[in-house]
């Protein structure tokens, strides 16, 4: 299990990374990290082609969908530790606690 999550971790870590080719692009990093982008996007023409029906756009702009994820991701982060509690199907649930106290 730790080796999967940590592929997958290292995986999309290296996904936003090369949407960050969008920025980068007049700098010595601009290159290698286009060359990433296209390589994902490449392999996820291969995923969706597998698992639903998702057009040749999507994986195109793939950097979308990343920013949207990683603007999840950093909205929870920002309400686990400022807030404490997290919102889920209008339930708010208390983390970093645990059970028993």
């Amino acid at each position: 299990k730790a080796g999967t999550i940590t592929l997958t971790a290292v995986w999309v870590a290296g996904l936003i990374v090369s949407e960050a080719a969008l920025f980068m692009w007049h700098t010595s990093w601009g290159l290698p990290m286009l060359i990433g982008y296209l390589l994902y996007m490449l392999q996820i023409f291969y995923f969706v082609r597998h698992v639903g029906r998702f057009g040749k756009v999507m994986p195109v702009l793939h950097a979308v969908s990343g920013f949207f994820f990683l603007f999840v991701m950093l909205y929870s982060v920002y309400r686990v530790v400022f807030h404490g509690k997290v919102a889920w199907k209008g339930r708010h649930i208390k983390v970093g606690r645990r059970m028993d106290e």
